[in-house]
């Protein structure tokens, strides 16, 4: 389960930054400030007039991120005009490396001539539809979820994020995670923060039950118990575990062949001779060839999984070396789907 606590990784600027032009919007301080005060006196009930140092920095950053929030709601808006569909799942926008981008993400478009109060308000609107949003795709998820054994990944997703619906502040601290989201998932959203962070993550996770639900629940725990004899306890991405099962197998026995390499030694001399680059557009192939007969030409799939390959290729290349990989990738019992 991810830890409840304050998330260094915070959405807003510095003074610093504010002189250097980092307010989004376009806007001055002196424009931001009034916005800040009257949050700051709802947040004492109009009992006083001042607070904390650090209360006035986190309600800045508040005020910051919705403001974001309007920027990115216009970019979605923007980005759509010309598309005549929705985006993706979730209003989730997908750049054409793969990325999932949670849409408080920072973007080209302006917030328009609108004051800072409007954008401030527009903002915070933002932010409440995409809880609402969120929520409703934690529960699309949820009936038909399963953690494969793996403690990691039912924690972080049946106790963790439940939590953060449970406290998460929109008007006052929409920037702070409060969970460590302890399950790594594929994609790096690191960059993100407050509900921006926990959507793009919940994202991650419908892809990746997407892809494991195609496999027995017995097949896909007997490929994790393959890799790993704790994949109960091991933090790591349960998706990329299998994903790596089928690709590799298919690289080494229907790729390689097909370059010419068909014996072992052969294919050990082809690895150990070959850039980890060379490697990883062989697994391209296989991936790609698994993925279309499964589950057709569903890019949105296709582009989170190819995150795990460049890992895969120097694994591989090391399995190689050690025979640790290597021996499982040639397991004739492994309860693996025989023909890819």
């Amino acid at each position: 389960m991810g830890d409840i606590g304050q998330e260094e990784n915070r959405t807003g600027v510095s003074g610093q930054e504010a002189e250097d032009g980092g307010i989004p919007g376009g806007y001055e301080m002196e424009e931001l400030l009034p916005i800040v005060a009257k949050l700051a006196n709802s947040y004492t009930a109009w009992e006083s007039t001042s607070v904390t140092y650090e209360k006035a920095e986190q309600l800045m950053e508040a005020v910051l991120y919705s403001i974001r929030q309007a920027e990115a709601e216009k970019w979605e808006e923007f980005s759509n005009m010309d598309a005549g569909e929705e985006a993706g799942e979730m209003s989730a926008v997908s750049h054409g490396n793969g990325d999932i981008m949670a849409s408080g993400s920072p973007c080209p478009v302006p917030a328009g001539k609108v004051s800072a109060k409007q954008a401030y308000e527009t903002g915070k609107e933002a932010v409440e539809k995409k809880v609402k949003r969120a929520l409703e795709l934690y529960h699309k998820i949820l009936p038909d979820f399963s953690d494969y054994g793996n403690r990691c990944l039912r924690d972080t997703f049946m106790e963790g994020i439940p939590e953060f619906f449970k406290w998460y502040d929109v008007k006052y601290a929409p920037q702070d995670t409060i969970l460590t989201l302890d399950y790594p998932v594929l994609q790096d959203i690191s960059h993100y923060t407050g509900i921006d962070r926990i959507y793009a993550f919940l994202n991650c996770i419908r892809l990746e039950q997407r892809f494991l639900h195609f496999f027995p629940a017995d097949v896909a725990t007997r490929i994790l118990g393959s890799f790993n004899g704790m994949y109960e306890e091991m933090i790591e991405n349960v998706c990329e575990t299998v994903f790596t099962a089928v690709t590799g197998r298919g690289f080494l026995q229907k790729i390689l062949p097909e370059y010419g390499f068909s014996g072992e030694n052969e294919m050990k001399e082809y690895l150990l001779g070959s850039r980890t680059e060379e490697i990883r557009a062989g697994l391209e192939q296989a991936g790609a060839f698994f993925l279309k007969g499964a589950f057709g030409e569903d890019l949105k799939l296709r582009e989170y999984l190819f995150h795990a390959l460049s890992g895969m290729a120097a694994r591989l290349k090391n399995a190689a070396e050690n025979g640790g990989l290597w021996r499982y990738m040639f397991q004739e019992n492994n309860g693996m789907p025989g023909d890819l």
